[in-house]
């Protein structure tokens, strides 16, 4: 009698460890990039709360500049780059300063007319009780600057700057004057005088009451109320 095979009795049964093992590098992998992405959402926000921090640390801390400090008259204080015109001269009165007339005489020679000029139109303004006028000394050393008219008249707390030239020759002396309003940043009066030069001491005296004059009407038609009178001469 012939034995019958038995059917599978040396095969061996499909191996389960695969689909495992699969699943096992899936799980291993899905795990490595939640953590490569944890870390860096983790570094940015960090960085970004580092940045935030620093940021408001500095707004904090950051030292003000002097121009958004107020001093204790109450204007800004200006850098040393732009001079803003102040609102008010430092003086309630009426103030001016003479800057040194230019020299347009040929020579230098004839430098010592001009400032002579500037010496006398100084001291007669001075004499007007009602007007503030900065001393010679003053308005020379601030004018030697080379700044801007809006510039030396903050700088020395003057509502007007008045300026102006001599020239001399052919016996002749031509005197221009020119009043400039600082908080306006414009000329509101000027004259040329033109005079015979026989005694330039007599000449510099005429024009200079001449002016006094002239520059005296303007002030009081622009600000209503100064007096008109000279006084102390």
């Amino acid at each position: 009698m012939g034995e019958s095979p038995v059917s599978g009795s040396n095969e061996k049964p499909e191996s389960t460890d695969i689909p495992h093992e699969k699943q096992g590098k899936k799980r291993k992998v899905r795990s490595v990039w939640i953590a490569f992405v944890g870390r860096v959402v983790a570094q940015f926000v960090g960085s970004a709360a580092t940045i935030g921090l620093g940021l408001m640390l500095l707004y904090k801390y950051e030292p003000r500049s002097q121009a958004s400090v107020p001093n204790a008259r109450g204007p800004m204080i200006a850098d040393s780059a732009a001079v803003p015109v102040r609102s008010k001269p430092v003086h309630d009165d009426l103030s001016l300063a003479v800057l040194p007339l230019l020299n347009f005489s040929a020579g230098d020679r004839q430098q010592y007319v001009a400032d002579s000029m500037t010496e006398v139109l100084t001291t007669d303004l001075a004499q007007l009780r009602w007007l503030h006028v900065v001393s010679r000394t003053s308005a020379a050393s601030v004018a030697a600057q080379k700044r801007a008219a809006t510039e030396i008249a903050a700088s020395l707390g003057v509502h007007y700057i008045l300026e102006g030239s001599v020239t001399q020759a052919n016996g002749r002396m031509w005197i221009t004057a020119l009043l400039i309003d600082a908080f306006r940043d414009e000329h509101v009066w000027a004259h040329r005088y033109e005079r015979a030069t026989q005694d330039v001491l007599a000449t510099q005296e005429e024009v200079a009451a001449a002016i006094v004059r002239d520059l005296t009407a303007k002030l009081a038609q622009d600000e209503g109320d100064a007096p008109i009178s000279r006084t102390g001469r």
